[in-house]
C-alpha cells in the first residue's frame, strides 16, 4: 500500500509533461528495475531553474517522487538543487526496502543534467533561457509543413 503522500501526489502529477523550450534535457539509462527518467529544464543565466518537468516510465512511487523532486528544485539554483539528498526525499516518502532504488535514480539523473548543463553552457552549446530572443523561441516551436514540391515551410 502507498503512503498517503504518494497517493495524493499521484492524483495530480503537476510536472509530468515534456517542457517546451527547455534549454537542457537529459534521459537516464534504463536500469535493472525498468525505470527511465527524462528531465526537461529551463535554466537562466543566474543558474536558477525557472521551470522543470519530467517524463518517466516506472512504478507509481517513482512517478510521484519525480514529481515531488521537480516541485522542490523549481526556483532554486542548480547548486542549491544539487544539495538535495536522499534524506530529503525520504522525508517526503519513506519507501519500503524494495523501492529504495528510486531515490538514487532521481538524484543521479539530476546530477547528470547539471553536469551536462555546465558542460554545454561552457562550450556555448546552449543559451540560458533569459538570454533567448522571444522571436527565436516562437520560430523554434512552429511545426514545419511540406510543400507540394517537397520543400519544408514554416506553419503559421
Amino acid at each position: 500500500m502507498y503512503n498517503e503522500k504518494i497517493a495524493t501526489r499521484l492524483a495530480e502529477l503537476k510536472y509530468l509533461f515534456p517542457l517546451k523550450n527547455a534549454n537542457i534535457t537529459l534521459m537516464s539509462k534504463k536500469n535493472d528495475f525498468g525505470d527511465v527518467l527524462k528531465f526537461f529544464a529551463q535554466i537562466d543565466s543566474k543558474n536558477i531553474i525557472q521551470k522543470i518537468s519530467f517524463k518517466a516510465t516506472g512504478c507509481s512511487t517513482f512517478l510521484a517522487l519525480c514529481d515531488y523532486f521537480c516541485e522542490i528544485v523549481e526556483g532554486k539554483t542548480i547548486e542549491e538543487a544539487s544539495k538535495i539528498s536522499e534524506e530529503d526525499l525520504i522525508k517526503f516518502a519513506t519507501l519500503d526496502q524494495s523501492r529504495h532504488h528510486v531515490y538514487p535514480i532521481i538524484l543521479g539523473a539530476f546530477k547528470l543534467l547539471v553536469k551536462k548543463y555546465n558542460k554545454d553552457i561552457t562550450n556555448n552549446k546552449i543559451v540560458p533561457v533569459d538570454k533567448v530572443d522571444s522571436k527565436q523561441i516562437k520560430s523554434n516551436t512552429k511545426k514545419s509543413a511540406t510543400k507540394k514540391d517537397g520543400k519544408k515551410e514554416q506553419a503559421s
